[in-house]
Order: C-alpha cells, then sequence, then structure tokens
C-alpha cells in the first residue's frame, strides 16, 4: 500500500476489529494473518515505531513503550517532534538524518544514564510516498557488562605486571635490608642502629606492599598463610601515625589518636597496619600544614567502626565514585599511582569488613573527609 495515512490505516484496523467475526474464507484467513503480524511486533524485545508517508506514528509497540513512559494510544498519528523530550528531538534528527544506524546514543532519564541504538529502513522505493520503520535497541545492559570485562582485563594486567614487579624489587630490597642488619656488627652508635631499625622496618613495607598488589590483582584468593587474630587497634593507629610521621608531609600534620586502649580487632597486623598508613598518607596529601587528622572508634555489637576525619580539601563528588578504580587518582603526575585506595579496599574486604567515604565531611565549610571502616570485633562471650 503506497501513499497511506495514519489515519486511513487507523480507519481500517477499526472496521476490521468490528466486523472480524463476520469475516470468512480468504478474508478471515488474511485478517489472522495481519493480527498475527501485528502481534509480532508488538511483542518484539526491540523497540518499534513505523511512521506514515506523512511522517506521522503509525504503530508504537510495547516495548517503546516502555522506553519511553508514553503510550501508543497518546502519539498515534503524532509526528516524532511532538514527543517529549529527550525522544522528541533524537527521533525527529535520526528521521531526517542521512544515516541508517546511529549506535549508543547516550540519553539521561529519570536521572540514570541509558545507551540506545536507532535502526531504519524506508517503506516503500519511491521515497515521496515512503513509509519507515525504526527500531529502538537498550543497549545499557550490555555496555556495562562489557565495561565490567574491560576492569576484569586491567585486574588482570595488574596480576601480570604485579609479578614483573615482586621479581625486580625482590633482590634490591633483601641486599637493602641485608646491608641494614650488617650495620649492628660493624658500630655500636644508637642512632646508627635505630636507623638501621627503621631501614629494616621500611624494607618489610615495601614487601608487604607488593604482596597486596598481587593479592588485589587476584582479588577473591585468600592467602592461607594469612593469620587473623585480635589486635589492638589504638597501638595499630599509633605505629600508623608513627610511620606517617616519618615522611616529610606527614611531620607537618597533627594527629589525635582518641581510640580506647582496650578495643580489638580481628585481622592480620601487617595489612591492617597498611590500611591506616595508605589512608593517613592520603589525609595528609589533602590537608593544610598543620591540619588536624583524629582517629576515633567505637564498638556496635559484634563489629568495630573507626572514623578518620581530616581537614583537608575535600573530595568533588563527580570523582567519588571512582576513588576504589585502580590507577584512577586526584594526584599529580608522579605522586600517585591509583592503587592506594583499592590496595585498601580489597583488604578490608578480605578482612570482611566495609568502608564508606563522606566528603565534605563539613558541609558548612565545604571541606574535610571523613572515612568510615567496619571491621570485625571480638565475639561478645570473649570480652
Amino acid at each position: 500500500m503506497e501513499g497511506f495515512r495514519a489515519r486511513d490505516v487507523h480507519l481500517l484496523e477499526s472496521q476490521l476489529e468490528q466486523y472480524h467475526q463476520r469475516l470468512g474464507g480468504l478474508a478471515a484467513e488474511l485478517d489472522e494473518l495481519r493480527r498475527y503480524h501485528r502481534l509480532t511486533l508488538q511483542k518484539l524485545p526491540v523497540g518499534v515505531c513505523t511512521l506514515d508517508s506523512d511522517g506521522r506514528i503509525l504503530f508504537w509497540n510495547a516495548e517503546i513503550e516502555r522506553y519511553t513512559g508514553v503510550r501508543a494510544d497518546d502519539v498515534l498519528t503524532w509526528r516524532p517532534a511532538s514527543l517529549p523530550e529527550p525522544w522528541g528531538k533524537l527521533l525527529t534528527d535520526f528521521t531526517q538524518g542521512d544515516q541508517s544506524h546511529l549506535p549508543s546514543q547516550k540519553l539521561s532519564l529519570n536521572g540514570q544514564l541509558r545507551w540506545f541504538s536507532l535502526h531504519k529502513a524506508q517503506l516503500s522505493e519511491r521515497a515521496s510516498h515512503a513509509g519507515m520503520v525504526i527500531l529502538l535497541e537498550d543497549e545499557t545492559d550490555t555496555l556495562m557488562l562489557a565495561d565490567k570485562l574491560a576492569h576484569h582485563e586491567r585486574l588482570a594486567s595488574i596480576g601480570r605486571f604485579a609479578a614483573g614487579v615482586a621479581h625486580e624489587i625482590g633482590n634490591p630490597v633483601t641486599g637493602i635490608a641485608c646491608l641494614a642488619q650488617n650495620l649492628k656488627l660493624e658500630t655500636d652508635a644508637e642512632p646508627v642502629l635505630e636507623t638501621g631499625e627503621q631501614i629494616l622496618d621500611q624494607t618489610k613495607r615495601i614487601s608487604r606492599i607488593v604482596q597486596s598488589l598481587v593479592r588485589f590483582a587476584h582479588a577473591g584468593r585468600q592467602d592461607n598463610s594469612t593469620q587473623h587474630e585480635p589486635v589492638p587497634l589504638h597501638d595499630l593507629i599509633a605505629e600508623a601515625i608513627h610511620l606517617v610521621s616519618l615522611d616529610s608531609r606527614g611531620r607537618n600534620q597533627r594527629y589525635s589518636n582518641e581510640v580506647p586502649s582496650g578495643l580489638q580487632v580481628i585481622g592480620d597486623a601487617q595489612q591492617l597496619l597498611q590500611i591506616f598508613v595508605n589512608l593517613l598518607n592520603n589525609a595528609c596529601d589533602a590537608s593544610p600544614d598543620q591540619g588536624l587528622i583524629s582517629v576515633s572508634a567505637g564498638r556496635e555489637d559484634e563489629k568495630v567502626i573507626i572514623r578518620m576525619l581530616d581537614e583537608g580539601s575535600g573530595i568533588a563528588p563527580e570523582l567519588q565514585d571512582r576513588l576504589f578504580e585502580p590507577f584512577f587518582t586526584t594526584k599529580d603526575p608522579g605522586k600517585g599511582t591509583g592503587l592506594g585506595l583499592p590496595l585498601v579496599y580489597n583488604i578490608i574486604e578480605e578482612h570482611y569488613g566495609n568502608i564508606e567515604i563522606f566528603s565534605p565531611a563539613n558541609k558548612n565549610q565545604n571541606k574535610g573527609t571523613l572515612v568510615v571502616i567496619t571491621l570485625p570485633g571480638l565475639p561478645t562471650s570473649e570480652l
């Protein structure tokens, strides 16, 4: 049928519905075929819209109703430009454009981002009488799955990178540790011996960082050598503050360890120490000179809630969802690898804990960051 109009087709269909029971023979068979094809289009898992030769909407199936929130009864005989945004502009531009396929168009719907691909075809070889069919396909889930697969590939690349780092760093770190240990054979000077012990502590820390990188790359695989046992939290925070204070950026800050002296958490002391050293370093980087960084904690049932608060510049809202992504960093090139918070997240997950970051912590002054960590505490029966 050429030169058809939406009103004519809907009038004909309404008449066919009224006389459906009276049809017989070939007419009845043709009407059943019409119904079957129409139901097929209606049930397709992609949005289908057809336009008549005047560019008016002739068909609007259930899936496109779901995408747009616009009922077929309301839009039949409309032109696409009359549709609510963003659909009006999207479909109008597409129908008038030269492209037959338009992939991955990003739309904001009810505050959420969705991605759609569009396809179109003329329904007649005579352009002056041609109607058009438009297909609208929601690609959001497919693209999100692709992002997850890409994320997993990045984790795999970290694993390969970590293996190389462990091999390349292991030998020189062992050499440094041996030289530091030999100092006590060459001198009795207390300052030199104390420096040697600090060098040994830092070489152990380097080894732990490499091991944590490997654990992060193989997230979900438990290290059988890891021992989870009661750890005095106050002493752990004190040691982390001491280590951070050895660095120039840490010496310029003020610290407050408000953790009760008897409070204990269940975990691996060295891994937990790495968590707090990383978080304190981040707080130092964001804080002004002589800024206060406070750590407090309390028990809730069999969980221990730890709060670390700084007076720094805070974190922009648009960046907060990406904080735990590997290689993402807000620091200048050369000052951050983007692995600190992902490693922290992985260690806390291995300890059956949780971490949340709130910024700005001080909404009136629009500054500061609050990090809240939940870790297992001693069972009530053991207190």
